[in-house]
């Protein structure tokens, strides 16, 4: 049985390909002592075996418009060691070398683990392409409890790959009847002022997300290819107790210091300091009640985001009361939209009728959206410690990647065995003159009195 990409998952397979975006996320890791290359070896060779997780690659269809379909590809890609890296500019610089990696699990390799020793240690950096699946699917699949024994083929792969013309044209039917049907509730919600028997997105609703294509920072130009990230560990109690000092949550500070990483990002470069920040935060909709699955990386997107709307201006680091309302608000009001039109947009400002469009017209068009995000801020809550893991051996430290998906930075916050890892990924022609990613990330820690590590 072959397995159809996600549906809509072309679009970022087209970003992929032909645009400077990197639709990645990843774990970085560092090790108090260096792992040999048998051991890395090993561990890609684990992760490759598991078909539901990252063992398997892309392939195009033979019915013109239907979904690529995935085939088990148990293979891993061939895993680096670099040279030494010792100083802080030369970490820097191997990480936004691998992390700057364009991966293609149709034309090459879709993850890659990097490594490099350094001053006894040894850096290992993880990252695949979000075609795999959503943050929280990725992270079971690769280092959950199902990750490490039998894989039991619950969802059909075989070895024995096979198109199947009469599949995949019934897929590109159904793709179509979607974008058809979008037209004409699309039509229908203009000529009903109201919607449909009253309910489903009003016309305002859709006059939001047109107005969406023409709302960017003209400061911040087109996107590089090109990213660079750092990943800082702080405990748990101290976060929190730090928050609730300042009259918010654990995620107003997240949101808080990903506020001050943009408002920064912003007067390096020269841009309007006074006009309002916007960050994303993807928000589960997923119902985990009954537990994690193994093939939940093959399933629906169920993933929608909530648009924080926070002021502009110099970083601040004193009251929480702004972030933690707002960022409630903006969740409730995005779970409310699923719950009105019964919908759960793919990307901001999406609709069905788009499905028609040339991939390449949707891609741009989500891309213009995305780009009206200064920020994107992400909780993934607890993650497994085999995610710090390889082999017999344990990470010192380790935190979760997010990239940022045409805004400038994106902060990933993680949370294990009392710690919070914080990853930052940023586009580095955001960021201005001035200092390092990782200096930024430690100065903007301890103006919250926190005590991080930070790499």
């Amino acid at each position: 049985m072959n397995t159809p990409l996600v549906d809509l998952g072309s679009l970022m397979l087209y970003a992929t390909q032909r645009t400077p975006m990197l639709p990645n996320m990843g774990v970085f890791q560092y090790f108090a002592s260096p792992l040999s290359q048998d051991e890395l070896n090993a561990e890609a060779a684990r992760i490759a075996r598991n078909p539901y997780g990252l063992g398997r690659k892309l392939e195009k269809p033979i019915v013109l418009g239907a979904r690529p379909l995935w085939r088990a590809h148990a293979e891993p890609p061939e895993v680096k060691i670099g040279a030494p890296i010792e100083t802080a500019a030369e970490v820097a610089a191997w990480v936004a070398d691998v992390v700057s990696r364009r991966l293609d699990p149709m034309h090459g390799d879709g993850w890659q683990i990097a490594a490099a020793p350094s001053n006894g240690g040894m850096y290992v950096i993880i990252t695949m392409n979000h075609l795999y699946g959503t943050g929280r699917d990725i992270v079971y699949a690769v280092w959950g409890p199902d990750a490490y024994g039998p894989i039991e083929h619950v969802n059909g792969f075989d070895d024995d790959f096979r198109h199947d013309v009469r599949a995949e044209s019934a897929d590109l039917a159904g793709r179509v009847w979607l974008g058809v049907r979008g037209i004409g509730s699309l039509g229908a919600k203009v000529v009903n002022r109201n919607g449909a028997n009253g309910s489903g997105s009003k016309p305002k609703d859709l006059r939001a997300r047109f107005e969406t294509f023409f709302d960017k920072d003209s400061s911040r130009g087109n996107p590089s290819a090109r990213r660079v990230a750092t990943s800082a560990v702080v405990e748990a109690e101290d976060w929190d107790a730090a928050a609730a000092q300042c009259r918010g949550s654990r995620v107003a500070l997240l949101t808080a210091v990903t506020a001050n990483l943009v408002r920064e990002a912003r007067r390096a470069r020269g841009g309007d300091m006074h006009r309002p920040l916007r960050i994303i935060i993807p928000v589960d909709l997923a119902d985990r009640s009954s537990g994690e699955r193994a093939d939940s990386t093959l399933g629906e997107i169920e993933l929608t985001s909530a648009n924080v709307m926070l002021p502009g201006g110099v970083a601040h680091h004193k009251d929480l009361k702004l972030e933690r309302d707002v960022c409630r608000q903006a969740f409730a009001e995005a779970r409310a939209e699923v719950a009105r039109t019964g919908h759960i947009p793919v990307a901001p400002g999406m609709v069905d009728a788009m499905r028609l469009l040339p991939d390449a017209v949707t891609t741009r068009a989500v891309m213009k959206v995305h780009a009206r995000f200064d920020g994107g801020a992400s909780s993934m809550g607890q993650v497994f410690p085999e995610m710090g893991r390889i082999g017999d051996k344990n990470a010192a430290e380790f935190s979760l990647l997010a990239f940022p998906m045409g805004a400038d930075i994106s902060v990933t916050m993680s949370e294990c065995e009392g710690n919070l890892g914080l990853g930052v990924v940023a586009d580095p022609s955001r960021l201005g003159a001035g200092p390092r990613l990782s200096d930024r990330l430690a100065s903007e820690l301890e103006a919250w009195g926190l005590k991080a590590s930070v790499r």
